[in-house]
């Protein structure tokens, strides 16, 4: 929201999983030394980065993320799963305060059907938004949109 928090996809290789890294500037003047006596202006939000669903070697889905940073959705369109050939699939991470980790939110790739496509080439996750606080979903894909709000309870869809 304020321009403190972004977003670094990192680039892979054509066969490497790409890692998802939120930084955050410190200080307004950006002005800040490291323990080896080095300025830096960013730094990264959490213990190591969220990883990619599947081996997202193909850049192809969409982030989105809080107003503060602390929650994050990812998603792949084209990601195969027990839905068929590109159904999609949403991730959605917190950072733990206490720990630093991120803390995936909704389990595994069929463990959450709301944050699945329900058929081949549903295409879920082409369209991703999260509310301010992190605590609404919007993902959709073909001729299906769904909101949850974060009890994964479905709020509005297809």
């Amino acid at each position: 929201e304020d321009g403190k928090v972004f977003i670094v996809r990192t680039s892979g290789g054509q066969y490497s999983a790409r890692i998802v890294r939120l930084v955050e500037r410190l200080t307004e003047d950006g002005a800040g030394v490291d323990t080896d006596g080095h300025r830096y202006d960013w730094v990264p939000v959490g213990n190591g980065g969220i990883p990619p669903i599947g081996n997202d070697a193909y850049n192809r889905g969409f982030i989105a993320l809080s107003a503060d940073g602390s929650t994050v959705a990812v998603s792949d369109y084209k990601n195969d799963n027990d839905s068929g050939k590109s159904a999609g699939l949403v991730r959605v991470y917190r950072l733990d305060p206490a720990t630093r980790e991120w803390t995936q939110l909704n389990g595994g790739n069929t463990s959450t059907p709301l944050l699945r496509g329900n058929r081949p080439f549903d295409e879920f996750g082409w369209c991703l938004s999260l509310s301010r606080d992190g605590n609404r979903l919007a993902a959709g894909g073909i001729d299906a949109v769904r909101v949850l709000d974060w009890r994964l309870e479905e709020v509005a869809g297809e």
